[in-house]
């Protein structure tokens, strides 16, 4: 039987495909149990100190709820939680995993959303998907939905990985690649620190922070072996960007 064939740019059918192999194998990716996952704890430390739970949030490309399980054992609450993802298979699982939660099916760069109701909105290993145009299109809707002083946190497969892997240079490279939960290829956008830093304020928001993340040479030691096969040239894997919408400035008349 013939294997079905995905768009490589078509990121819905690429995600409904492997949306179960996802879900099975996501959580456990060393890039997101060393890199991503404390990435957020960190900026969920140093932004939200107090209780968590009447805080409202949106997960960008939530996928099958991996990133929701994780704001809910950080606190959050799951009635208070929005995720958009563009793959209905995907969402499908996250309803039926995490029912507390919301789910919606949606192109972050088109999707409509609430306006000024988050105080956090993450969105991880969603920009590479995003070409020229769909990039500042999501950063603007996702501005709009937050509230003032709300925080976007940002995490995105760091420029120099692809650099290192296909010989990708800056300047919105367009480079065939594909996830260790499948062997369909899809395409992702390459960018710059600088011109996605400069995208973000062009959207309106104030960049806080900016990580260079890497995957630590001590890992747990059923994972070493995986470690081991994760080494390159370049050792950044994910970069973390960390974002607020600038508080609302009142005028008084003269």
């Amino acid at each position: 039987m013939a294997t079905e064939q995905v768009d490589q740019r078509d990121s819905k059918q690429v995600y409904d495909k492997a949306a179960k192999d996802f879900r099975s194998k996501a959580p456990e990716l060393l890039t997101y149990k060393y890199i991503v996952r404390p990435s957020l704890e960190k900026a969920m430390d140093e932004h939200f100190t107090g209780d968590r739970g009447a805080l409202s949030v949106l997960d960008i490309g939530s996928a099958s709820g991996r990133n929701v399980n994780t704001l809910i054992e950080e606190g959050f609450k799951a009635e208070n939680i929005l995720g958009v993802e563009i793959s209905p298979e995907q969402v499908k699982i996250a309803k039926s995993e995490i029912p507390e939660a919301s789910f919606e099916v949606g192109d972050i760069s088109a999707h409509k959303l609430a306006p000024e109701r988050n105080d956090l909105a993450i969105m991880v290993m969603v920009a590479e998907f995003l070409d020229k145009d769909k990039y500042p299109q999501a950063l603007d809707n996702i501005l709009s939905s937050m509230k003032p002083g709300g925080v976007f946190v940002c995490v995105t497969t760091h420029p120099k990985r692809y650099e290192a892997k296909y010989g990708a240079k800056e300047g919105s490279a367009e480079v065939t690649t594909r996830g260790p939960w499948s062997e369909d290829k899809f395409s992702n956008y390459v960018r710059s620190v600088d011109e996605q830093k400069k995208a973000f304020k062009e959207a309106g928001f104030v960049v806080e922070e900016v990580e260079e993340l890497r995957i630590p040479d001590e890992v747990d030691e059923e994972d070493r072996q995986r470690r081991a096969e994760f080494t390159l040239p370049e050792p950044y894997a994910r970069l973390t960007i960390i974002a607020k919408r600038p508080e609302t400035t009142t005028t008084t008349a003269a």
